[in-house]
């Protein structure tokens, strides 16, 4: 039971990924192959929508709120964020949950912020 609970709660802590098996460069836009077209391009959403897609289902998890607010932070002191990364649970606070991704700055930095 408790080996159920574990995959529930990393579902809701952590962003999920998506199977790179099934990511495919299409021009300049990273598609999640469903299907192909008769002949054998790719079809399918891209990976930004895919992953704006899973912070609207998920809005009130802790990795949505823990992206909003690296964003907002980030924005206010590096100046533009090109792209916040895919956001993980690491750990417990005291009285918060502690989170991790990498982000990419407009002026090409990239590092990981917590």
């Amino acid at each position: 039971m408790s080996n159920r609970c574990e995959r529930r709660r990393a579902a809701r802590d952590d962003e999920p990924v998506l199977d790179e098996e099934e990511l495919e460069w299409c021009g300049d836009d990273l598609i999640y192959v469903v299907d192909r077209t008769a002949a054998g391009f790719a079809l399918g959403p891209t990976v930004t929508q895919m992953r704006r897609a899973a912070e609207h289902d998920a809005r009130r998890a802790g990795w949505v709120r823990a992206k909003y607010i690296l964003r907002e932070l980030l924005e206010r002191e590096a100046g533009a964020v090109r792209d916040v990364g895919w956001v993980k649970k690491i750990g417990h606070g005291l009285s918060r949950d502690i989170f991790a991704a990498e982000v990419a700055l407009v002026d090409g930095r990239c590092d990981a912020d917590q």
